[in-house]
Formats: structure tokens, sequence, C-alpha cells
């Protein structure tokens, strides 16, 4: 939905009716707060489709294990904050 901390609006590609609309939650536990760098909307703005949230983290420590583009580390992975 983007990263951009917005409160009513999201960015491309999830702007485009019919795709997948994915935000982030905090690594908290219960998984039931938004992360602030992620961007929300109310679904009645959207029309009957769904909002999904996935774990996120706001650091690097409580994030993600993501996949490491272009790096010398031999385990090629590292935690980042957000989704993907």
């Amino acid at each position: 939905m983007g990263n951009f901390g917005l409160t009513y609006e999201m960015d491309l590609p999830a702007a485009v009716q019919g795709v997948i609309k994915v935000g982030a939650v905090e690594n908290d536990g219960a998984g039931l707060t938004i992360s602030p760098f992620s961007n929300r909307v109310q679904p009645a703005y959207w029309g009957g489709e769904y909002i999904f949230f996935a774990p996120g983290g706001t650091d690097y420590v409580h994030g993600v294990l993501s996949a490491k583009a272009y790096t010398a580390a031999k385990n090629g992975s590292y935690v980042m904050p957000g989704t993907s």
C-alpha cells in the first residue's frame, strides 16, 4: 500500500483496482498495531476490496528476514522493515 505513512491514500501499485493490497503491522506479539510508515486507508474507500496486513516492524531488528541483493555476505539475507 506504500511506505509514506499516509492515512487516507495508497501508493501504486496498490492504488489500482483489483490488485492485492498489503500494509505492514508491528511485530509486537499481537500484530494489531499498524506500522507508522505503512500507508492505510478505510476499506469503504475501496468498494469491497480486501486490504491485508502482514508483519513488517519498524526497525532492522524486528522486521522481516529478506534477501539481500548485491551483497558479498555469505548468508545473503538481513532483517528489513516492511512486508516484502
